[in-house]
């Protein structure tokens, strides 16, 4: 039985991410693990920094800190048993590094995909989801789905969350197209796969220097090629069964392509292959993943490639 394993760091934000565990779940047909990690010095959030004088004092706060966050766990657990074809739901704490506890339990249980929100809002043991979300992208072994919570707490029922329609960004490259990969288990059942590469008019400092008619030559020469390109993977992915269809709008700057197309379409979902760069997790397409991920108010599933095809970064 596949396994989505669900981190949650015990605010009401984090719980953004239930309704869209649910729905993968349910497609999946896979079971959800719900995890909070025990930070390796978690006690300074109660104590504002200030390190514990006395062991026994600590082993206190530590099994209070514990049963305080099964409790959570717990009532997550119970919310999603109240709906309907509730997926089997399981808990567990861990504890050590955020980072390297989220992707040793991913790599342990051999998880189909990791949810998460993108980050927290209130005090500092909310904070670190957007720091876990950014080394996870890089580290994770299995694909990350980033959930970005809403300005306010979602409501105490879980709302129903179905995918739909799922928009693909790529450039061109086979790299790109690995995010096909992990995604075509969510796409059963007619959900709709949009392709999409921007067709990118001159840049304006090229734009004025050439001529009209130079430059409507070029846009209708990458027309053709992202036309091409995209029909050639959309064929492919018809003949899998899948319900695939393509845009190629114009647009010059491709995050505000992605942006545009994934609010006009309503997506329930952006799915984007990555590669690691460095310390901050460069993504495939350059910052331009990075602003997605960060700006869009739609979940998206982040495919990390293999180093081979990453080139080793």
């Amino acid at each position: 039985m596949p396994t989505l394993l669900v981190a949650l760091d015990g605010s009401s934000f984090a719980d953004a991410s239930l309704p869209v565990a649910v729905g993968m779940a349910r497609r999946l047909r896979a079971d959800l693990l719900l995890v909070s990690v025990l930070d390796s010095d978690p006690w300074r959030y109660a104590t504002g920094g200030a390190p514990f004088a006395d062991s026994r004092l600590e082993d206190e706060h530590a099994a209070e800190w514990r049963t305080a966050v099964q409790r959570y766990l717990d009532g997550a657990a119970a919310r999603i048993a109240m709906l309907t074809n509730a997926p089997v739901v399981h808990t567990r704490i861990l504890t050590g590094p955020i980072a390297d506890a989220l992707v040793g339990c991913a790599t342990a249980v051999n998880a189909a995909m990791l949810v998460v929100t993108t980050h927290g809002r209130g005090g500092p043991s909310r904070a670190w989801l957007g720091s876990v979300a950014d080394a996870l992208i890089r580290l994770s072994p299995v694909p990350v789905v980033a959930v970005r919570p809403a300005d306010a707490p979602p409501p105490q029922t879980l709302p129903e969350w179905q995918l739909r329609r799922v928009l693909v960004p790529l450039d061109g490259s086979p790299d790109s197209e690995s995010v096909l990969t992990p995604l075509k288990p969510l796409l059963a059942d007619s959900v709709e796969c949009v392709l999409m590469r921007a067709v990118s008019p001159l840049h304006p400092m090229l734009r004025a220097v050439a001529t009209g008619a130079e430059y409507e030559r070029d846009l209708a020469e990458q027309r053709t090629l992202v036309t091409r390109y995209l029909t050639g993977v959309e064929g492919a992915l018809q003949r899998e069964g899948v319900a695939a269809t393509h845009c190629a709008p114009e647009e010059f700057d491709p995050q505000r392509a992605i942006g545009d197309c994934a609010d006009s379409l309503d997506v329930d979902l952006i799915a984007l292959a990555t590669r690691g760069r460095g310390p901050v997790g460069r993504l495939l397409l350059g910052s331009v993943a990075d602003k997605v991920l960060r700006t869009t108010s739609h979940p998206v599933l982040l495919h990390r490639m293999p180093a081979t095809a990453a080139g080793g970064a």
